[in-house]
């Protein structure tokens, strides 16, 4: 099932809409694991909010995950390229144009 599908049948909505052909391109890619894609979509709804500088005490809460496993996980986005991450500070490399 889809993601699109999933959220038609479940009737719920997405915090956060993103184009067809950019969410494809990142997240339709198999060089992520399923944990390292739910971290990247946290990363583009923080951002999306105005609050990715927030990143490091807003990702577990988000995402159920402890603090170690967040790192580990921006780790290897850092290491493929999708983030970069420096000290306490991250930013993503691909960005859409506008968020929904």
């Amino acid at each position: 099932m889809s993601i699109d599908e999933f959220f038609a049948h479940t009737k719920l909505k997405k915090l956060l809409n993103l184009p067809e052909s950019f969410r494809s391109k990142i997240f339709g890619t198999n060089k992520l694991t399923t944990d390292e894609k739910f971290i990247l979509a946290n990363l583009y709804y923080l951002d999306s909010v105005g609050n990715l500088l927030e990143f490091k005490t807003l990702l577990p809460p988000l995402t159920g995950y402890s603090q170690q496993k967040c790192e580990l996980i921006l780790t290897e986005l850092n290491k493929k390229n999708f983030i970069y991450m420096r000290k306490n500070q991250v930013s993503l490399r691909i960005k859409p144009l506008t968020y929904e």
